[in-house]
């Protein structure tokens, strides 16, 4: 019912992001579009069917104003930042966070346009009241849309990951009811790392750094 869905690259610059990726993996994510009104933009890279890794970056055409996209003009090295998680019904899922003594804030919608043309809409809940608030794993329902990672060129498989948080056992808690083999570890400060096996061979991303 609840799985992994893709894991966030950021970074200040999306040209920039999308040259350090394909050097690193060997592959050159492909871009996906803007998000309006948050600041952002996106270029993908999939990590095989239902799995994919996105680079976010601040989108400079827009209002980059207390939005998701001026914290991302702060970041100085490119790097890990978070992961979604896909669920079936987020109406449902706030209930059972809040069973859990979590807050959360959403379900909201959300949308971009494609190079192509097409619209993709979704809703996204995320997780409040808690450290690091940008790193904080958050929920996606991709309700009718096709998942990206069918479209998105094909980048490897994912070997591990390692997600390490201030309230790593409220978080643990909240995935053990819900089934989700994911395991947040302990740290004064957020930051996740991942292992992917590439054309490249074995390589490791390492958080972002603001």
């Amino acid at each position: 019912m609840y799985k992994l869905d893709h894991f966030i690259w950021a970074c200040s610059d999306i040209n920039d992001g999308i040259v350090q990726l394909a050097d690193i993996t060997g592959v050159t994510p492909v871009k996906g579009g803007k998000h309006p009104g948050v600041g952002t933009q996106n270029a993908l890279l999939a990590l095989g069917t239902g799995l994919y890794l996105e680079i976010i970056a601040p989108d400079y055409d827009q209002n980059l104003e207390e939005n998701s996209g001026a914290a991302l003009s702060q970041v100085r090295r490119g790097g890990m930042l978070s992961f979604c998680i896909a669920a079936p019904n987020l109406t449902d899922l706030a209930a059972r966070v809040k069973a859990a003594n979590l807050t959360t804030t959403g379900a909201a919608d959300f949308a971009r346009e494609t190079p192509e043309g097409a619209v993709m809409r979704w809703q996204l809940l995320f997780m409040a009241g808690q450290h690091d608030a940008l790193q904080v794993p958050f929920f996606i329902d991709w309700m009718a849309c096709a998942h990206p990672s069918l479209s998105a060129p094909q980048a490897g498989t994912l070997q591990s990951f390692q997600f390490c948080h201030p309230d790593a056992a409220a978080l643990n808690a909240l995935y053990s009811d819900l089934g989700l083999d994911v395991a947040a570890q302990h740290a004064d400060r957020a930051h996740l790392t991942l292992n992917l096996k590439t054309p490249k061979g074995d390589v490791h991303l390492p958080a972002a750094v603001f």
